[in-house]
């Protein structure tokens, strides 16, 4: 090799050097993106666990045995349906 052409060559190394330099900031970029998703999904599901588990502590053990008298206290199992005047009643 000449020395004519030494900075053809290094020129020629400096732009696949740049290349894989820009190849990989896309790829970093990238995969930041990805794990910002990934992140967020992983919150989202802490949040949806601590809520189902704070409403499976307030369910009961057992569920309540409740007799026929029981069932026709008002406001226990009473299907309550909106009439035309707005307000509120038992549905037959």
């Amino acid at each position: 090799m000449t020395a004519a052409r030494i900075p053809g060559q290094l020129d020629l190394q400096e732009d696949a050097a740049r290349a894989l330099a820009d190849g990989l900031r896309a790829q970093i970029d990238d995969l930041q993106s990805r794990l910002r998703e990934s992140e967020t999904h992983l919150e989202h599901l802490a949040i949806i666990r601590r809520t189902v588990t704070g409403l499976a502590d307030r369910l009961p053990a057992v569920v309540p045995d409740l007799h026929p008298s029981q069932a026709e206290t008002p406001g226990q199992l009473g299907i309550l349906t909106e009439v035309g005047t707005g307000s509120f009643a038992r549905k037959p």
